[in-house]
């Protein structure tokens, strides 16, 4: 919690809490009246792709995080 209050008040738009191990993303948000909603939590194949909530343009293949860690 300590690095996620800090996120939210430097207005860090979006973050990830990536756990290889059970190939998970956990993504944090920024809302309109600048704090953190409820986070996302998502169990994907690594040959799938996330995308961005921020940056709607950028995809990333989840088997270059999740490969890395292999």
């Amino acid at each position: 919690m300590v690095k996620r209050n800090k996120y939210e008040k430097a207005g860090v738009q979006e973050y990830w809490i990536v756990t290889p191990e059970t190939e998970t993303i956990v993504s944090y948000v920024l809302n309109e009246q600048g704090h953190y909603d409820m986070p996302d939590v998502l169990v994907l194949g690594e040959d799938e792709n996330i995308q961005l909530k921020v940056f709607e343009e950028l995809a990333i293949e989840l088997k270059e995080i999740f490969v890395a860690w292999g």
